[in-house]
């Protein structure tokens, strides 16, 4: 649609498809895309000849994982994103990144599937409860993931923080609205979409290059501390 409208730009957002079936049908989208002279722009990586800008998914985890060390955390599980996505890939390297940087040992048992969604946060706690007691926090790959995670948490009995910690990445509107108030890293997601359309709308007919655009962008991610991680040394 995008192409037959002849759209002079296109931001691909959102986390690129780990699939190969994908990969080949959008490679012909963006050859053509491009060939026609539409300015063709991403948001976290995408597997396409075009520039990419990274908002922060590995340093997100990797910054809500040090704060739990920090905090006095070692035995800590990871509530994952869908493995198709590039950004459920990137965050999960961010953890685990995180755990060498300190020496304490990854394990698999510590990690529990998700798919970015509440239900899939509440299905990672019933799992949690039932066949790993020793987890004192835990990451979500997501805020959505934290608020199914705490909820069902609470329902079973086992408080958060007091029982289990629990950080989030994304800092939706409704994080600090819940119980208790989530912790969690966000990303500037607003400012950069502002800052991509004044660049775009700025700079269509002009000769600066989208790279020139990514050299100059700064995207500073941070740490929003709430009530949902106890400090336990």
């Amino acid at each position: 649609m995008l192409k037959a409208n002849r759209a002079e730009a296109i931001v691909f957002t959102g986390g690129n498809l780990i699939d190969s079936n994908y990969f080949q049908k959008m490679k012909k989208h963006v050859e053509k895309l491009k060939k026609q002279g539409t300015c063709l722009l991403g948001i976290t990586s995408h597997p396409f000849d075009f520039e990419n800008i990274e908002i922060g998914n590995y340093r997100a985890a990797k910054m809500a994982t040090e704060f739990l060390i920090k905090k006095g955390h070692e035995k800590i599980g990871y509530i994952t994103g869908p493995e198709i996505l590039n950004t459920s890939r990137g965050r999960f390297k961010g953890f685990r990144q995180a755990l060498k940087e300190k020496s304490i040992k990854f394990k698999e048992s510590l990690v529990i599937n998700g798919d970015f969604t509440f239900e899939g946060g509440r299905k990672a706690a019933q799992k949690i409860i039932y066949t790993e007691q020793s987890i004192t926090a835990l990451v979500a790959s997501n805020d959505e993931t934290a608020l199914g995670l705490m909820w069902q948490l609470n329902k079973e009995n086992v408080k958060v923080p007091e029982k289990i910690s629990v950080i989030g990445i994304g800092d939706i509107p409704s994080s600090k609205y819940a119980t208790p108030p989530l912790t969690t890293v966000f990303l500037p997601l607003y400012d950069l979409g502002k800052r991509i359309g004044n660049y775009l709308t700025k700079t269509l007919n002009d000769t600066k290059s989208v790279n020139e655009f990514q050299k100059n962008i700064n995207i500073e991610i941070g740490l929003k501390e709430r009530d949902s991680v106890l400090k336990i040394n």
